[in-house]
């Protein structure tokens, strides 16, 4: 499905604005990143603690009750962010692929697909990635011969890595959420390989959080000089005072 509805006029051209967007998806993306950093660091201690346990050493109940009070509530509180930023991201990402639709260029999909393609089985795979890369190839093409453009804004290895450890953590997760429903999690053992499980997943966590507050951070500078481009003066003025919903 191709969309035509654009206009090369500047005055006409009603991109709406996404920095709130931008700066709501990336504040949540380094809160789920320290909340993660946290989640290794808690399970680095129980690890530790289970295998002092297993030597005979004695352990203070404290510590063991600070690592399990740390890693339930690190683990909590991720999980509240990590659905908190997914919404704030998709937010963006469907505000900037909407943007998209309205500028000189043909869009190769409907702008419901930028929200609607992670909730669908098999598309989710591909269909996200396929989005975000358009939105970095046709916003260069537009810009291509602004001088206040910078090449590295569209790294196109930082997208195909981002995408690449962020399906890496996926499966991880699958595969750490299988394998908590076959140990024994009363035995030290079972413990012990849950807890290695989860120091890996979210250093991959990580490592994707990071990729992505990239990712959007580059993003939403190529939008700025898209709207100083294709919006009026007088409409980047009106937009500053108006709060930014809708879409």
């Amino acid at each position: 499905m191709y969309a035509d509805r654009y206009t090369a006029q500047k005055d006409q051209c009603d991109l709406r604005p996404n920095d709130r967007r931008a700066y709501h998806a990336i504040t949540l993306l380094y809160l789920a990143l320290a909340l993660q950093l946290l989640i290794i660091v808690s399970a680095a201690a129980e690890l530790f603690l289970l295998n002092e346990f297993e030597q005979g050493t004695d352990v203070d109940p404290t510590l063991i009750d600070m690592a399990d009070t740390s890693y339930a509530v690190a683990g909590m509180g991720y999980l509240c962010v990590l659905v908190a930023s997914a919404f704030t991201f998709i937010r963006w990402f469907r505000r900037a692929y909407f943007n998209l639709h309205l500028l000189p260029v043909r869009v190769d999909h409907g702008e419901g697909w930028a929200a609607g393609s992670w909730f669908v089985p098999i598309l989710n795979v591909f269909r996200p990635y396929q989005i975000m890369r358009e939105l970095f190839v046709k916003s260069e093409y537009l810009l291509r011969d602004n001088d206040r453009l910078e090449k590295s804004w569209f790294n196109y290895s930082l997208l195909g890595t981002w995408w690449g450890v962020w399906a890496v953590f996926g499966v991880l997760d699958r595969i750490g959420s299988r394998l908590d429903n076959h140990l024994d999690l009363d035995s030290i053992g079972g413990l012990q390989t849950s807890f290695q499980m989860d120091v890996v997943l979210y250093i991959v966590g990580t490592v994707a959080a990071y990729l992505a507050i990239q990712v959007v951070r580059n993003y939403s500078r190529v939008e700025q000089l898209l709207r100083e481009r294709y919006v009026t003066d007088e409409a980047l003025i009106l937009d500053s005072f108006v709060p930014d919903g809708g879409l």
